[in-house]
């Protein structure tokens, strides 16, 4: 009786706990591995969610100032390459592809700051918009306005396009890239290859719109 008292009060052995301490450590590690991907994939679904709609925004400008403007026609820069313009009636779009947009500031002023600007949008300009040379970037307007940042920040432009088809349509193309340069590919118009990364996303849009109003 005394052997199987003794018996029935031995503790678990080292090895025992070793193994339920490996189980245990492995089980930590899935469930932790689990929560960082849920994360990740929560991060990337706001980042692309953001990118989107934002492009959406440009394009919906964009479109319906083609839509319902009767006070010009649509003069449209090249689709790429620096700093280019287009004008669409009294409403002004200032470009600058391929940056990306820092904290903008409250009242952004393309004359004196050239590089901290990804779309400025200057609505009803007195006298008319016109492009000028078009890789140039265009004088303040007289009187001055506020022009306002259709992007957010770590945001930039690949491309925006205002191409004239036959009759009153336009196509336009809006696409726009979020990410550090660390996380875009060479051209810096797409993410990088071979990763799946929730601090990039690309959103390229394609409307065809018909001018409404001559």
């Amino acid at each position: 009786m005394q052997k199987i008292r003794h018996r029935a009060e031995q503790g678990f052995t080292i090895v025992e706990l070793l193994i339920a301490t490996s189980v245990f450590a492995i089980i930590l590690l899935l469930v932790t591995y689990g929560i960082l991907q849920i994360g990740r994939t929560y991060s990337k679904g706001v980042t692309e969610t953001k990118t989107q709609q934002t492009a959406s925004d440009v394009m919906d400008a964009i479109t319906q100032d083609i839509q319902f403007d009767s006070s010009g026609a649509v003069l449209a820069a090249p689709s790429s390459g620096g700093n280019y313009v287009i004008c669409i009636g009294n409403d002004r779009y200032t470009i600058l592809t391929g940056k990306e947009l820092i904290e903008p500031p409250a009242v952004p002023n393309v004359a004196q700051d050239q590089s901290n600007y990804a779309v400025l949008v200057d609505t009803d300009l007195v006298g008319g918009c016109s492009t000028g040379t078009p890789q140039s970037l265009p004088p303040p307007p007289n009187p001055p306005t506020k022009p306002v940042e259709l992007l957010a920040p770590f945001m930039r432009v690949a491309t925006i396009s205002v191409t004239p088809q036959a009759g009153n349509l336009y196509t336009v193309e809006v696409k726009v890239v979020y990410g550090a340069d660390g996380d875009l590919n060479s051209s810096h118009d797409g993410c990088q290859s071979g990763t799946t990364n929730q601090y990039c996303a690309v959103s390229d849009l394609t409307s065809t719109v018909e001018k409404r109003i001559n």
